[in-house]
């Protein structure tokens, strides 16, 4: 059985900071961001990678190994700290 994942805290408080960037737009943007964040959960399969993310309408995303060709990662000054 494979285990079921959570996030990395650390996202939370990037989208935290996110939400506060967007001033007004707080109201919204706050509770949309930690609804995706409770509600995220990730597998490593023997197979691939799967991720769950939604509360109202869920979205489920399955990549196989065999499929992934190259990572790239790439990160902003906020995401580095």
């Amino acid at each position: 059985e494979p285990e079921v994942n959570r996030p990395d805290p650390a996202l939370l408080t990037y989208y935290i900071l996110c939400s506060f960037m967007s001033f007004i737009g707080v109201v919204f943007v706050l509770p949309a961001m930690w609804v995706r964040y409770s509600t995220l959960r990730y597998q490593l399969e023997p197979t691939g990678i799967r991720m769950q993310v939604g509360w109202m309408f869920r979205r489920e995303v399955v990549v196989a190994f065999r499929r992934i060709q190259d990572i790239q990662i790439s990160s902003n000054l906020v995401q580095r700290w």
